[in-house]
């Protein structure tokens, strides 16, 4: 124990005479260096660069998926006792300045619009449990603007049970998930006259 307090003192020691000596040193000392001396491995993998960012987050991301797969963590949400897939998300967006609830039913992938924000509804899975009832939707909100670019908002899972969970904040709209259901032929055109 007296050996690695001894070594982080030395380490420290070292640490400051080189920020000492690199401030006064016609060249400026890189961190590289810094970290070289004090025997820190070189973690090129980890260093982004700023414009590479969503690239390497989506390498670090396909990485963990493979991590996942070789260890069998990664789920099929189709296959989960206790949830069905289903195809339309009946939702309940309120305007907070009017107060005005509007219900709306969204097939999976189709996408409603409502002032200048956009939503659509990727997943919808019902627990079929009878005594704890819920429903888990993939939910996307883009923000519209006129003369830009599409932005996402919001991108997660929402849930009926508990909403504050994951819930979208907005200054506006407010997305209240109240069930996934799957529509025979005679309600589908409720469909076409509601939505």
């Amino acid at each position: 124990m007296l050996f690695i307090c001894f070594r982080y003192i030395i380490k420290t020691i070292i640490f400051s005479c080189l920020i000492i000596n690199s401030c006064f040193a016609e060249g400026f000392i890189g961190i590289k260096d810094i970290e070289k001396s004090l025997g820190i491995k070189d973690q090129d993998d980890n260093n982004y660069i700023i414009d590479d960012l969503p690239t390497n987050l989506e390498k670090d991301n396909n990485k963990f998926i493979e991590d996942d797969l070789v260890s069998g963590m990664v789920y099929d949400l189709n296959n989960v006792e206790g949830l069905e897939s289903r195809e339309y998300a009946k939702i309940i967006v309120v305007n907070k300045i009017t107060a005005k609830p509007q219900e709306v039913i969204l097939k999976l992938g189709e996408v409603k619009y409502f002032g200048n924000i956009s939503i659509e509804v990727r997943r919808c899975l019902k627990k079929i449990d009878p005594y704890e009832p819920d429903n888990l939707m993939l939910v996307a909100v883009f923000d519209n603007k006129i003369d830009e670019d599409q932005l996402l908002m919001f991108y997660s899972w929402i849930m009926s049970a508990n909403s504050s969970v994951s819930n979208f904040e907005h200054s506006v709209y407010e997305i209240i998930p109240k069930d996934c259901i799957s529509l025979q032929k005679k309600d589908s055109n409720n469909i076409s006259k509601n939505g």
